[in-house]
C-alpha cells in the first residue's frame, strides 16, 4: 500500500471534490444508479431522502434486477 504525503492527500481530495461538484453538469439527462443489497446502510432516512429527491436511482440486487451475466448464477 502506497503511503501518501499530506500534500498528495490534499491534492487527491481536491480532485475528488472537483469531480463530485462537476458531476451534475456531466449527467444532463441521466441519474446515477446505485445498486444495493438490503442492508440498513442502503435503506435509511438519509439515502431515502436522496432517492426521493430524484437525484439518485436505487436498485435492490436480486429484487429489482431479474437477470445476471454471472456464470456462478447459471
Amino acid at each position: 500500500m502506497e503511503v501518501l504525503t499530506l500534500q498528495q492527500e490534499v491534492i487527491a481530495l481536491h480532485n475528488r471534490v472537483e469531480w463530485i461538484v462537476a458531476l451534475p453538469g456531466l449527467l444532463v439527462d441521466e441519474k446515477p444508479t446505485l445498486l444495493v443489497d438490503g442492508g440498513v446502510e442502503n435503506y435509511n432516512s438519509a439515502v431515502d431522502a436522496i432517492v426521493d429527491s430524484g437525484m439518485l436511482i436505487r436498485l435492490l440486487a436480486q429484487t429489482d434486477i431479474s437477470y445476471t451475466y454471472s456464470l456462478i448464477d447459471l
